[in-house]
């Protein structure tokens, strides 16, 4: 009985600490509450992205162009990941119910380095205003953020893809349908950006496989 009456108060200490941390990543704050007034976010939005981190949120810089003229850009905020974090799964796990509630959650910074990877969430109807907002482009190839979208809006009506990151030199997309013909799309992603194969999978069929494998097509520039 001394045995269990000595473990009683380490159990205690160890439980209320356990509460405190699941306290911290899962309910949201004032701070955070008041970021989302300013950027008339829905305060359930903020509720999810708290059940999956304890990370302070910020407002997104605007790097790239507003869609229209005259028009304010999306609203839009983000918040770094921790290194042992998933960020596919964090963004999967919140991608669908995001999307019917006319918010965007993708992977917006990935800086293979010092500088945190973020995660980013911005209130629009249409999903190319991610890569409007991050300015994303292949201007080595000259490939402007509207051709790009461009090219990508075609093939979104054949697949049906979800933007699931983007910055100002790569952009991720997760196939919605399965394309019939991987090796006919590969050789038109490697027309498009070269660099995916001539500095990534090295060649078309490898591509081809890699995207049949995981159902992803990662674009980028050098």
């Amino acid at each position: 009985m001394k045995k269990v009456f000595s473990l009683l108060p380490l159990f205690c200490l160890m439980t209320a600490c356990f509460n405190h941390q699941g306290d911290t990543a899962r309910k949201p704050g004032k701070k955070d509450y008041a970021l989302a007034d300013s950027l008339h976010f829905d305060h359930t939005v903020i509720a999810s992205l708290r059940a999956i981190t304890a990370a302070p949120f910020q407002r997104m810089t605007l790097t790239g162009h507003r869609s229209n003229a005259g028009s304010p850009p999306p609203a839009a905020l983000e918040f770094a990941y921790d290194e042992g974090d998933n960020p596919l799964e964090m963004v999967d796990q919140l991608l669908e119910d995001f999307n019917r509630k006319g918010y965007h959650i993708f992977r917006s910074a990935e800086s293979f380095g010092p500088e945190p990877d973020k995660i980013a969430v911005l209130k629009s109807a249409d999903q190319f205003d991610i890569l409007r907002y991050k300015g994303t482009n292949g201007n080595n190839f000259g490939i402007s953020t509207d051709s790009l979208i461009k090219r990508l809006r075609e093939w979104d009506t054949q697949y049906h893809f979800q933007i699931i990151g983007a910055d100002h030199d790569w952009v991720e997309l997760k196939f919605g349908t399965v394309p019939p013909d991987f090796t006919d799309l590969a050789q038109q992603v490697y027309d498009f950006c070269p660099d995916i194969v001539d500095q990534g999978t090295e060649t078309v069929q490898a591509l081809s496989e890699e995207m049949q494998r995981t159902h992803t097509l990662y674009l980028w520039w050098d």
